[in-house]
């Protein structure tokens, strides 16, 4: 059943219109695919017209309360190197268009600049998840078996993941941050929620094999050449001998880079317990008033999704340099000036040609603050690569 816009367990604190979703998937697969450097030539007269009669207005000074972080670290750089950014405002408020000024050039963009500049045959197609499976497997890039199935073709999904064998991964077709995924599945019974669960949020969705025992990672590549990378952790806790579960809980959520979801201007949030973080604790033996031993992990959430808690640890340093390559290698195929790489694996330090892993997914306007604000290890400026690639494209 459709669920309305409120509270989710699938997809954390922030309200999702789950009827908006699955009608805009619906449409989306069945419409034919523009290229984003054609879509940006159709938009921006469109753009201006609506600037010159009023609906939209450009504001250099904006309230970062109200714009993605994504943008403001970039607007942020740019402002560093002399580079005037606007953002646009409707009478209902923000949206997320900007410009920039490049010498006597004005630059609309979407969240990000550049992505406009992505024309590979293969670029428009870079957020629908079965499409880049395809893509990845016919050039022989590691990625996990598995098939697409409209809502309607409950059976045959059940069919293909009973063939295909335990333990299994159901995801949404479309989308991010992981909402409606559900991973390890070992039963019949769970595939079949997991089915429901995915069809709640979209029309189509993916079966795949799940790998066990393995990390998640995002690399961020700008220009097929600049990468950075960090590791995904879900919501947990690491024991002291000394506190309770609920008090360590409540230490890590007085920190004060941790703020109350939906705050934009953050990377890093509150640690959310919920239905999903007593079933986790029932798995593991404990409740939230045990006393975890030093250096023991408990674990709060199952999925890497930032609302609930989830932490970001920089690792481009230790980045295997294979690994690296790999990620380059992708962005080139898909010919994605700005790209997210989603890749899960034993190590991020040891080459994917020893080691179980696989590219699960790719985004098309990836989440650059996480780089900026990792909760561990050194930033990296993605920002700076970003502004580099505007001026020498745009100039």
């Amino acid at each position: 059943m459709l669920q309305d816009s409120k509270y989710c367990r699938d997809c954390g604190p922030l309200p999702v219109n789950h009827k908006e979703k699955y009608i805009d998937s619906f449409i989306d697969y069945l419409l034919p695919k523009i290229n984003s450097k054609t879509i940006y030539r159709l938009f921006t007269p469109i753009r201006w017209l609506l600037k010159a009669i009023g609906l939209i207005r450009l504001e250099k000074d904006f309230s970062r309360d109200y714009i993605s972080l994504r943008t403001t670290v970039f607007t942020d750089e740019a402002k560093k190197q002399g580079v005037i950014c606007w953002a646009t405002r409707t009478p209902f408020g923000y949206i997320n268009e900007f410009v920039m000024q490049i010498g006597k050039k004005l630059v609309w963009f979407e969240g990000l600049p550049c992505t406009e500049l992505s024309n590979s045959r293969y670029s428009m197609i870079i957020d629908d998840k079965f499409a880049v499976k395809k893509i990845l497997k016919k050039h022989n890039i590691i990625t996990p078996e598995g098939r697409s199935f409209w809502f309607f073709q409950k059976k045959q999904a059940i069919h293909y993941g009973l063939s295909l064998g335990f333990p299994l991964m159901i995801k949404p077709r479309g989308g991010s941050i992981s909402h409606h995924i559900t991973t390890n599945i070992t039963s019949e019974e769970k595939l079949k929620e997991g089915i429901e669960r995915a069809i709640c949020y979209e029309s189509c969705f993916i079966i795949e094999r799940y790998l066990p025992n393995t990390h998640v990672f995002r690399a961020t590549v700008v220009d097929e050449t600049f990468v950075a990378c960090v590791e995904r952790v879900p919501a947990h806790v690491v024991g002291d001998d000394v506190h309770t579960i609920q008090e360590l809980v409540t230490i890590k959520n007085t920190d004060p880079r941790r703020k109350e979801s939906p705050n934009k201007n953050t990377t890093h949030y509150h640690i959310v317990l919920d239905e999903t973080s007593e079933e986790l604790l029932k798995e593991q033996g404990v409740t939230l008033l045990s006393v975890p031993k030093t250096g023991k992990t408990v674990f709060l959430q199952k999925k890497v999704i930032l609302d609930l808690g989830a932490e970001l640890i920089e690792v481009t340093p230790i980045a295997h340099p294979d690994n690296i390559k790999l990620f380059r290698e992708v962005a080139k195929l898909f010919g994605m000036k700005i790209v997210g790489v989603d890749f899960i694996g034993e190590s991020i330090e040891r080459s994917w040609k020893n080691q179980t892993c696989a590219i699960i997914e790719l985004n098309s306007l990836p989440y650059i603050d996480m780089h900026h604000y990792p909760y561990t290890g050194k930033p990296q400026n993605v920002a700076k690569a970003i502004l580099e690639m505007a001026l020498k494209y745009y100039a």
